[in-house]
């Protein structure tokens, strides 16, 4: 029998960023010795983020210098496999903190620092934050080369401006970054959505209305909502799938502001021009999450819901729509970029009686609200969900499919915030290999007694399994055989069910930096000069059970 337990409500607070306005007076340096040319811009939609800065093309290759835009000294320096890899942080006395991601390498005494930090750690994957002005640099100084290492898939330098006091992530477009751009958004299709009054979708529930285009703009034929759509009290929003392009690049960008209108009146108005990182998970709210997930088509909200905190907002209505019975409403949809190329979209709505649903929603008792905290309990198995953890109401229910595996919502269904799992095993022991996985993706896992204990920014099927199976480690570029002649030598590691949780190159005993790269599952060593003769050479792979695999060889170093 299931329980569920209703607790507390804790107060939402809008967080809000006032209008970001031109800031060309900044001066900011190009970041790299070439024309920036961009592949993706300030605010695209991405998986569960939007994109906070500019990605500069490096003609796709790496090793291009990266410059500092301005004088400052760098405040933070981390090295990470996934991510933004390895990234620069720089603080400039006008109060914007400049970032530089992807690197494939240091230069001068930034990676003299990290070096040490790494060997004093023991680690590939290191962060620090040095005292102020104690690395100070030059605007146009080089300080790093460009590259393609954490989630980059090619060559780029993803580059972005922050303000140092807030981290508030600021569009580059309205501080000084140009390109020769005349190309106007385009449109690609058009949905409808039922809302209630608080800008919730009812029961996911949305029409996609036909576009056509005179060539220019684009416009749509006399539309008729179908019958019981609009929800009692409630109203309608709109959604659409556009793109933006600039003159010199074919790929296709984000969108820069929106803005909707009815007979005169703005409606809604969005401005990307600033965001927070403590709420970029938002544009699971933001955009179509289902449509995003399933189809990849990216459409922009013009409205929101009631606990939507983004400051692209520049209004402070919902930007929804409450339509009365007979009501024809013409609409007009903007798409502008930051260098006013502007498309517009006519949309005709016709509200007759049968557009209503004149009778009051269910109360489903599976219906879970974003404005409470909940707690799920089914025999050995219990999950725990913190208020505003939902974008909207959402029905969601436990069901097991057997002792260790059960089913909580869609992997359909977005959340903010991390559900806690806790699954009772009493076969349990202290050196147990099981663990929990979502969509049969590896959850980190922690055993405490006799219960699986783990988090999950995701929704759907849920299972505990167990990894016997040690990590795969095999030398790559080299023969063991034979004399080592070349700079770096590599090692293909990867384990197929929990993941790697470390690896170490140890050389006669005495560890050694390596670097990881997941996306092509190597481990490389870059041979330092001293490393000269016969070594015996070692690297230990774990996995999150604790598997461990020991590769170990003779190798002559010449």
């Amino acid at each position: 029998m299931k329980n569920i337990f209703l607790l507390t409500v804790s107060l939402f607070t809008l967080y809000i960023i006032p209008n970001a306005q031109n800031h060309n007076h900044f001066n900011f340096g190009n970041p790299l010795e070439i024309r920036p040319l961009y592949a993706a811009n300030f605010g695209e939609l991405r998986t569960n983020h939007f994109h906070m800065g500019l990605d500069f093309k490096t003609k796709g290759i790496e090793g291009l210098n990266i410059l500092s835009v301005e004088d400052g000294y760098v405040s933070r320096i981390k090295v990470s496999s996934y991510g933004y890899g390895k990234v620069i942080y720089i603080d400039h006395p006008n109060g914007i903190t400049s970032v530089y991601a992807h690197c494939s390498k240091f230069l001068g005494k930034i990676d003299s620092i990290i070096n040490l930090e790494q060997y004093k750690q023991k680690s590939f994957e290191v962060e620090i934050f040095p005292e102020p002005n104690s690395i100070t640099v030059k605007k146009g100084q080089k300080i790093a080369l460009s590259g393609n290492t954490g989630g980059s898939m090619a060559p780029h330098l993803h580059f972005e401006l922050r303000d140092t006091k807030t981290e508030t992530a600021l569009n580059p477009l309205l501080y000084g970054y140009d390109i020769t751009d005349h190309k106007r958004p385009k449109i690609n299709s058009l949905k409808i959505y039922a809302l209630d009054k608080n800008g919730f979708i009812i029961d996911r529930k949305s029409v996609q209305i036909p576009i056509l285009s005179n060539g220019q703009d684009y416009f749509t034929k006399n539309f008729t909502l179908p019958e019981n759509f609009i929800p009692l009290n409630g109203g309608i929003g709109v959604g659409v799938n556009m793109f933006d392009q600039y003159d010199s690049a074919h790929n296709k960008i984000g969108v820069f502001k929106h803005y909707l209108i009815l007979d005169n009146d703005t409606i809604s108005k969005i401005q990307i021009d600033s965001l927070s990182f403590d709420n970029t998970r938002y544009i699971n709210c933001y955009s179509d999450y289902k449509d995003f997930k399933t189809l990849h088509r990216k459409y922009h909200k013009s409205f929101k819901n009631k606990i939507n905190p983004l400051s692209i907002y520049k209004m402070n209505n919902l930007g929804a729509l409450f339509p009365r019975e007979s009501d024809t409403l013409d609409l007009s949809f903007f798409a502008e970029d930051t260098k006013s190329n502007k498309t517009k979209c006519k949309i005709n709505l016709i509200v007759n009686d049968q557009s209503f649903n004149k009778e009051r929603l269910n109360i489903d008792a599976d219906i879970i609200s974003p404005f409470y905290n909940y707690t799920f309990n089914e025999d050995n198995i219990r999950i725990e969900i913190e208020n505003y953890t939902f974008y909207q109401p959402e029905i969601c229910t436990l069901v097991k499919n057997g002792d260790f595996k059960f089913e909580f919502g869609s992997e359909f269904i977005p959340i903010h915030h991390p559900i806690k799992i806790k699954v009772k095993d009493s076969s349990l022991i202290s050196d147990s290999r099981k663990y929990l996985t979502v969509n049969n993706k590896y959850l980190k896992t922690i055993i405490k007694d006799d219960t699986l204990c783990a988090r999950s920014k995701y929704l759907g099927k849920f299972e505990v399994k167990s990894d016997i199976n040690k990590p795969y480690v095999s030398n790559s570029n080299f023969n063991t055989s034979k004399s080592i002649t070349q700079k770096s030598i590599k090692w293909k590691i990867y384990d197929r069910e929990s993941g790697l949780k470390s690896y170490n190159l140890f050389i006669d005993d005495q560890w050694f930096l390596a670097e990881y790269e997941y996306k092509t599952n190597a481990l490389i060593f870059n041979i330092p000069k001293k490393i000269k003769g016969y070594k015996n050479v070692k690297v230990i792979v774990k996995d999150n059970c604790n598997n461990q695999t020991e590769w170990s060889a003779n190798l002559n170093f010449q």
